[in-house]
């Protein structure tokens, strides 16, 4: 059975905050599904949304939320959950992982007994969402070794020129 530990590790990249849970799903599924809004919700569009649609309700509402135009308090906040929600929602691997995670969510909190096995379903999931992690973190340290290599290029021209 696979596990479930690599839930929490891409929802908090896709800002959901899942915590693991020792046996179980993770803790906040529920807290997710009922006091959050979806990204989709917070956008205003469906689902099934195209990137053209995703695009122009996100600039509509940035438009309107940027702190330095609205006289709402909270426009900030609601800012930043725009922000967020586009930047998931624009990437196409990102939309897809966070379309798992919460739809992962929304079925174990309708789901009667929390404690169940993982179905077929939710088994394949969970290898797309272990495969995920595995693809960020490899791309996660080859940003890292370009980095590197790209400031010991500048020691080593900043070296030639004082020579």
């Amino acid at each position: 059975m696979l596990s479930r530990s690599v839930l929490p590790r891409v929802a908090s990249r896709l800002g959901l905050g899942l915590h693991k849970r020792a046996n179980g799903p993770p803790a906040r599924c529920s807290a997710l599904a009922t006091k959050r809004k979806s990204h989709y919700e917070v956008l205003g569009v469906a689902e099934t949304a195209t990137e053209s649609e995703i695009r122009t309700a996100y600039r509509s509402l940035a438009k309107s939320w940027h702190p330095d135009v609205s006289d709402e308090d909270d426009s900030e906040e609601v800012f930043m959950a725009i922000n967020a929600a586009y930047a998931v929602l624009s990437d196409p691997g990102e939309r897809g992982a966070y379309d798992n995670v919460w739809r992962y969510c929304q079925e174990q909190l309708n789901a009667d007994d929390l404690g169940r096995p993982l179905t077929q379903e939710e088994m394949e999931r969970a290898a797309a969402l272990d495969k995920l992690e595995a693809a960020h973190q490899e791309a996660e340290r080859a940003r890292r070794m370009a980095k590197e290599a790209r400031r010991s290029r500048e020691r080593a021209k900043k070296a030639a020129a004082l020579q």
